[in-house]
């Protein structure tokens, strides 16, 4: 299990890709934010509005 650090708000949602590569997380803070898995680091970045 990973800790994703970098959303300054509550994770709200977490989804897993179909090939199990990548997990996305939105957050109250306004950004959806993508990391590899297993590794948990961090892609990059999408700013939204906030959820």
């Amino acid at each position: 299990m990973n800790t994703f650090k970098g959303h300054s708000g509550a994770i709200n949602h977490a989804i897993m890709d179909n090939r199990n590569e990548k997990i996305y997380t939105a957050s109250d803070d306004g950004t959806i934010r993508v990391w590899l898995t297993p590794t948990g680091v961090f892609q990059y970045m999408i700013k939204t509005n906030k959820f």
